[in-house]
């Protein structure tokens, strides 16, 4: 009887694993999207259920070179009425998600004229605001990043050339 109690048990601990398992990861897959331009974004974007929002904000300030293979991209994303949760972002290169990196620790700039001046922002938006992520990008591939919050908003990063160095 013991021993059916154990099989028992040990067989709930493996379907348990198994199926949180499949809920971490199906919770952590990049976007599936494909777009070439903005109007092809708002399409991927709108049929994945995501809105464009006028609470998030943010910019991608540089794109530099690493090697023959790799960029480093630096800038900053906030959702002002996030609580600070960290904001996903997505690269896309040529259309397709060839990375998804996260927000990660304040900027008192962007604290500073983005959460404090304006009256309906959360001041714990401003936590996990800033983002570096290194990713494959060949020099004149077109190049979105875009950042999306839990909530399924969802804004295009401004960048200018929209290029790989």
């Amino acid at each position: 009887m013991q021993r059916i109690g154990f099989l028992l048990g040990g067989m709930v601990v493996l379907v348990g694993s198994f199926l949180i398992t499949n809920w971490i990861l199906s919770n952590n897959e990049g976007l599936n999207w494909r777009f070439t331009d903005e109007a092809s974004l708002e399409a991927a974007a709108t049929a994945a259920g995501f809105h464009s929002s006028k609470d998030l904000s943010g910019f991608m300030e540089g794109v530099v070179r690493v090697d023959n293979e790799k960029v480093r991209a630096n800038g900053w994303v906030v959702d002002i009425s996030g609580d600070g949760t960290p904001i996903d972002l997505s690269a896309f290169v040529n259309g397709q998600n060839i990375a998804t990196f996260r927000t990660d620790g304040p900027r008192p700039d962007v604290s500073e004229t983005i959460i404090k001046p304006n009256p309906k922002a959360n001041p714990n938006s401003a936590n996990n605001v800033q983002f570096i992520a290194s990713f494959s990008c060949a020099p004149g591939d077109k190049l979105f990043v875009v950042a999306t919050t839990a909530t399924r908003n969802y804004i295009l990063l401004p960048y200018q050339p929209s290029v790989c160095p």
